[in-house]
C-alpha cells in the first residue's frame, strides 16, 4: 500500500527521479528525490485522493525542502 500512496503522490517527482537514472545514469540524485518523496509520505503530509488535506502546492515544497536540506543541492 505505501507503494500505491508513492506513486499517487508523487508520480510527477518520481518521473523526474527515473528520468535522471535512466538517461542519465544520475542512481545517487535519484535515490535523493526518492527518499525525498518518502520522507514527506511518512510524515503524513497527503493530498486530498489520499484522504489528506495538503495542496499539490504544499508538497511539491515538502519534498523540495528536503531534499535541499539532505543534499548538496543548491537552489538557483
Amino acid at each position: 500500500e505505501f507503494a500505491r500512496e508513492l506513486e499517487l503522490q508523487g508520480h510527477s517527482i518520481l518521473s523526474a527521479a527515473l528520468l535522471l537514472r535512466y538517461s542519465f545514469g544520475l542512481e545517487t540524485e535519484a535515490a535523493a528525490i526518492e527518499a525525498a518523496v518518502e520522507s514527506v509520505i511518512a510524515d503524513s503530509e497527503l493530498t486530498r485522493d489520499l484522504s489528506g488535506t495538503a495542496s499539490t502546492q504544499s508538497i511539491t515544497d515538502a519534498v523540495l525542502s528536503r531534499l535541499l536540506s539532505t543534499t548538496e543541492i543548491q537552489a538557483a
